[in-house]
């Protein structure tokens, strides 16, 4: 994926739009060793949630795009919270 652009409204769906958990919840995933987000992603295929393995295959993929990712969940909790 290899994008130097920040997520925004187009990726894969506007973080803004995620519930202040969901977004949470996220944020924890992404932040998690690799073994955990591994174990995630094997969860989410075991249930035949294509579009989350594919959103969390491309971010174990690209380092720079999951920072970028957890950088915009926390300026969405952050504003959440003031």
């Amino acid at each position: 994926m290899g994008n130097s652009e920040p997520p925004g409204a187009n990726w894969p769906a506007p973080l803004s739009e995620l519930s202040e958990g969901a977004g949470g919840d996220l944020q924890r995933v992404l932040t998690s060793p690799s073994n955990v987000r591994a174990d995630v992603i094997r969860q989410f295929y075991g249930r035949g949630d294509d579009r989350m393995v594919e959103v969390l295959a491309d971010l174990e993929a690209d380092d720079l795009l999951r920072l970028q990712v957890i950088r915009a969940l926390q300026r969405l909790g952050a504003k959440d919270a003031s």
